[in-house]
């Protein structure tokens, strides 16, 4: 299919490919990174410093951090550095081995993730305001969540 080959170079089909494909844990074995995961997946948080108390939870397909109130996915150990191999490596090495049906499936699925991902962002900006008019939040708190709300928005 000629749209197998455009997706094939967009860095947003590459990345819901490593995030859909490869298990976190797995992907941090893979590439070096010792999370130093307890059997309930408690862990360190390999995107900041923390040597002392385990700050993350690792799920198959993310890691939680409570520090940074945030998760990260596979695509996020390329994101910060901390694995040699690029996005796009990673990307051509699970392609070439999946079926024309796998590869359908993920081509479907990165569709239907596209359209309800504009529109997820979408309440995820209105949020902070929506919360600050019915007063909710104040103002200061409003400002860290939108900026907060951007710079995410920037990354993807």
């Amino acid at each position: 299919m000629q749209s197998d080959k455009l997706l094939e170079t967009n860095t947003q089909f590459q990345r819901h490919i490593l995030n859909s494909t490869l298990d976190f844990r797995i992907a941090c074995e893979q590439y070096g990174i010792n999370l130093r995961a307890a059997k309930s997946g408690v862990c360190f948080c390999p995107f900041h410093y923390n040597r002392n108390t385990p700050s993350a939870k690792v799920y198959e397909d993310s890691l939680y951090c409570f520090s940074e109130n945030r998760s990260f996915r596979v695509s996020s150990l390329f994101d910060y550095g901390l694995v040699s191999d690029t996005i796009q490596n990673a990307f051509n090495n699970i392609w070439c081995l999946l079926s024309n049906d796998a590869k359908d499936e993920l081509i479907k699925s990165f569709n239907d993730n596209e359209n309800n991902s504009a529109q997820w962002m979408i309440r995820k900006e209105l949020a902070p305001l929506n919360d600050y008019r019915r007063g909710i939040i104040d103002y200061s708190t409003y400002c860290k969540r939108l900026l907060s709300c951007l710079s995410e928005i920037s990354r993807q």
